[in-house]
């Protein structure tokens, strides 16, 4: 089965693809995993159902996942809010664990965080009452645990082997500093929080996903769902995105998508056209280089033929 899910990954680096699921390899990875007698995301989370897998790949993310777990507790339509992610998917090697995926909370942490919500927390964080004191030792804990989680998926059969794929593409692209990178990518916690960093909460959405995943464990979290002006179990309508059984009509139906995530997308994509944009001046100066260096060399050539 090992080898099985090494074949069924991306050969990152290589190029090699193997016509299979993501969601199935992921499923064939858990359940070696699991076949230990161990669940490794925890009491509180649960393997995902075909139902849920709707939900959130056609109604909430809009597109394929890389679902391993969800809460064990759902909103009060019935619908998963938060997934844990598998660290041993995707194209390249990344911090990322989790992610918050319910429309009703993601509109209000959005709006919560353009009201400069995120430094409001840092700055809680430095407090001296027993708010912060909890916080701060929830926020130590929630990192030890994304890292434990990561490594621990890696240090299995399958896991080791897909590591070891990450590492030679990181060193492809960048051989000076692969391995820095794989060292901090693993070494790092929550939300790719690095040990000495461990006064910055990041990303609301996250704090909120991992007390949902969690059992109520992320004391960022709990407050974060706190300060919402919102029920945090769901609004009178926001299922009707959520429920793959209903027919979406725009303008009448409750729907949200993330300005962030469009923020995102639009920044990513103008980094990718810069990057081309970078590659083809940089092409462009290599060939007139190289135009140059032949013009000087037919130059040479000549003025050394017409030398006595």
């Amino acid at each position: 089965l090992a080898t099985a899910l090494v074949l069924g990954g991306s050969r990152v680096g290589v190029g090699l693809r193997v016509k299979a699921s993501p969601s199935l390899r992921l499923r064939l990875r858990l359940s070696s995993t699991a076949a230990d007698g161990e669940f490794p995301f925890g009491p509180d989370a649960r393997p995902p159902t075909e139902d849920d897998r709707r939900s959130l790949e056609e109604r909430q993310l809009r597109h394929p996942g890389n679902i391993a777990a969800v809460p064990c507790t759902s909103c009060k339509h019935g619908f998963p809010q938060a997934f844990f992610s598998d660290p041993r998917e995707g194209r390249r090697l990344h911090s990322a664990t989790l992610r918050l995926t319910c429309p009703w909370l993601v509109k209000a942490i959005d709006e919560y965080e353009a009201e400069d919500g995120v430094r409001k927390f840092n700055a809680d964080l430095t407090g001296e009452n027993e708010t912060a004191e909890a916080m701060r030792a929830s926020l130590e804990d929630a990192n030890t645990f994304h890292r434990n989680l990561r490594q621990r998926l890696f240090a299995t059969p399958g896991g080791a082997a897909r590591l070891e794929e990450y590492r030679a593409a990181a060193h492809e692209k960048d051989p000076e500093n692969s391995e820095k990178f794989v060292a901090a990518v693993m070494g790092s916690g929550f939300i790719g929080v690095s040990k000495r960093n461990n006064l910055d909460v990041k990303c609301l959405h996250a704090h909120a996903a991992d007390h949902l995943l969690r059992g109520g464990a992320n004391a960022v979290g709990a407050e974060v769902l706190r300060r919402l002006p919102v029920d945090p179990t769901g609004g009178e309508r926001c299922y009707e995105q959520c429920d793959p059984k209903l027919a979406e009509v725009e303008g009448e139906t409750w729907s949200y998508r993330s300005v962030k995530n469009k923020q995102k997308l639009q920044q990513r994509h103008s980094k990718r056209k810069d990057a081309r944009a970078m590659i083809r001046q940089k092409a462009k100066r290599m060939k007139k280089a190289a135009a140059q260096d032949a013009a000087d060399a037919v130059n040479r050539e000549e003025v050394e033929e017409r030398q006595p």
